[in-house]
């Protein structure tokens, strides 16, 4: 597990689901007061990816808002996307002037991460192949979201977060009917 994975989790319960899904273990899901025992999913086949992805209903409709402490470099958003489907993902904004990065992931909530851009720091595919500071990285069954290629749709860069969700979501099929504005990072200077 990363250092730090944890500072990106919103609530016990997704601390207890995480810890069970890494361990295998079956939770007790409660459905309208009684107990049903609920098999994590463990993994997302292609099929499922690929239908996740492909799926132009995918919509966040609220405005999205950085935060971090007043203090802090990074800022950082989660907000929820909505389908006709009613995939269970949120996408997870990551900004830090000061390094130079900017990622933006949809994450499943039973599996995690299954796609994402990064800008500003290198990436290495499991075959030694070594990819790009500007990557994507997607789900592949087997080794998860650990392959990435260099994208030829993104052309802004870490510096611009507002201009690279546009692109981001242009290309993932995510419709935003709300606003987003440029982290605000008070007396630190990008690189």
């Amino acid at each position: 597990m990363c250092k730090g994975f944890f500072t990106h989790i919103h609530s016990l319960q997704e601390v207890i689901r995480v810890l069970a899904w890494q361990q295998n273990i079956l939770l007790p899901k409660l459905v309208l007061g009684k107990v049903e025992v609920a098999k994590q999913n463990m993994t997302l086949s292609q099929q499922e990816y690929n239908a996740i992805i492909n799926d132009y209903t995918k919509t966040i409709a609220e405005d999205i808002v950085w935060e971090g402490s007043s203090n802090s470099l990074t800022k950082e958003f989660r907000i929820d996307v909505t389908s006709d489907e009613g995939y269970p993902i949120f996408v997870k904004g990551w900004y830090n002037p000061y390094s130079g990065k900017l990622s933006y992931a949809i994450i499943h909530r039973s599996v995690g991460r299954i796609y994402g851009l990064d800008l500003g720091a290198d990436h290495r595919n499991p075959n030694g192949e070594l990819v790009g500071e500007k990557h994507k990285n997607h789900w592949v069954p087997g080794s998860r979201d650990k392959w990435a290629y260099v994208p030829e749709d993104i052309t802004e860069t870490w510096d611009r977060p507002v201009a690279v969700w546009h692109q981001f979501c242009t290309e993932a099929h995510l419709h935003h009917s709300g606003r987003i504005e440029d982290p605000i990072t008070l007396g630190i200077l990008p690189l």
